[in-house]
């Protein structure tokens, strides 16, 4: 029974749900926005965003494959470096979720599965050679903004509006932002395998102060962009994640790169949390599921605001 649990938990951690969490976020702070003004008509939001959810964990999957000798080097997601998964099985599991995803979206109908597709071929572009988006600042930048700050809080919003619905790009600049800001610093955490992997991210371009400095200005930046568009909880958000961001830019070291990171993203889950409770149990369990299998598979202290 011990073995085939822990089988079951290597699969399951294999999709990352922690870094599935962003995008759900950003998923129902669209859902959030397209709702104001709203008395009927929200939609299947739920079973929509666990589609939305398999999605990405589709294109993680996707991501950790094209990244096993980078992952390696960086001693990081150890499923597939150290053969505990198969790369084999896991290209079926890619395929298999992100089949499910898509029929799901087109059941539900009206644009959700155009940003569903949208989703997965970016990711696809970001993640597998030649193109590999994520190999190439400052395209790994964008297309980081684009997927989660952009297309993630889109398809949240047609769930409530429906068919023909064109979703408020505007309001959602400000996220792009601070998700351009947060991949920077993550970035920064990954240069040293990324270079001898021959990549040319950010993580690699960027020097530390400078890669601090960006994301400084980006998380800035969205403040105002928020105050514009009349989106407060992106002005919210920005506004509380801007001093981990002011830390991690006058500190200029790792740690403080990973507490900034970090802190501001749970900054956005915090909020969300607040507006959708049951997705802060959510979280809370990953967190807590996430502690147990890290520290029993590999002896890590994950997750952790200062660890690696």
């Amino acid at each position: 029974m011990k073995r085939i649990l822990l089988t079951v938990a290597d699969r399951f951690f294999l999709l990352r749900p922690l870094v599935l969490v962003p995008a759900v976020t950003f998923f129902l702070l669209g859902h959030y926005d397209a709702r104001e003004g709203v008395e009927q008509g929200q939609g299947p939001f739920v079973i929509a965003a666990v589609f939305y959810a398999m999605l990405m964990g589709s294109v993680y999957v996707v991501n950790q494959i094209s990244d096993i000798e980078t992952d390696r080097a960086n001693d990081k997601l150890f499923l597939l470096p150290k053969g505990i998964v198969k790369r084999r099985e896991a290209v079926t599991a890619s395929i298999v979720l992100a089949v499910h995803a898509v029929v799901g979206a087109l059941v539900i109908g009206g644009r959700l599965p155009l940003y569903f597709i949208l989703s997965l071929v970016l990711g696809l572009l970001y993640s597998v050679p030649p193109i590999a988006l994520k190999r190439r600042f400052p395209f790994d930048l964008v297309a980081n903004a684009i997927g989660y700050g952009i297309l993630a809080y889109s398809a949240g919003w047609v769930v409530v509006k429906g068919q023909g619905a064109q979703p408020d790009v505007w309001r959602a600049m400000p996220y792009a932002l601070c998700v351009g800001a947060v991949f920077v610093l993550t970035a920064l955490a990954d240069k040293e395998g990324d270079a001898k992997s021959g990549f040319r991210s950010a993580g690699v371009v960027l020097t530390l102060r400078g890669g601090t400095l960006l994301a400084l200005c980006l998380v800035a930046l969205a403040l105002p962009v928020a105050l514009v568009v009349e989106n407060r909880i992106a002005a919210a958000g920005s506004l509380l994640a801007l001093p981990f961001f002011a830390f991690a830019s006058l500190r200029v070291d790792p740690r403080s790169v990973r507490v900034a990171y970090r802190c501001s993203s749970a900054v956005f889950v915090l909020l969300v949390g607040v507006l959708h409770p049951l997705f802060l149990v959510v979280v809370l369990a990953l967190l807590g599921l996430s502690r147990v299998y890290y520290s029993r598979r590999f002896a890590l202290d994950y997750p952790s605001v200062t660890g690696r």
